[in-house]
């Protein structure tokens, strides 16, 4: 089944970030959700000639391409019962930011496919 996050751009999709075709957001990131589609969602309400419409609106922006990881290292500490000859640990978390490449990018694979 598709999961789905809410996060927010951290720049306007129109701004290219680090000098690319690529967009930024605020959202954890997981190994593994690479290519995961970045879209935008808004629903609202608006005044129309004949009255009162809603619409539902959904931009596709682009797809996810990386996540930065901020590196925690550390020692794995057993209580019951006492072992202090343990290995040292490093995990990597999630720094709930990502970068996406720009949907206009991804239509050069149109023609390869």
């Amino acid at each position: 089944m598709p999961c789905s996050r809410r996060g927010h751009t951290s720049l306007h999709p129109s701004i290219d970030a680090f000098g690319h075709p690529l967009g930024l957001v605020d959202l954890a990131c997981f190994r593994g959700s690479s290519g995961s589609p970045v879209v935008v969602a808004a629903e609202g309400l608006y005044a129309t000639q004949d009255g009162l419409m809603i619409e539902f609106k959904l931009v596709f922006l682009g797809g996810l391409c990386s996540g930065p990881t901020s590196v925690v290292h550390g020692n794995i500490i057993m209580q019951n019962p006492p072992i202090t000859s343990m290995p040292a640990v490093e995990t990597q978390i999630p720094m709930h930011s990502g970068t996406y490449v720009k949907a206009l990018m991804l239509q050069a694979f149109e023609d390869l496919i």
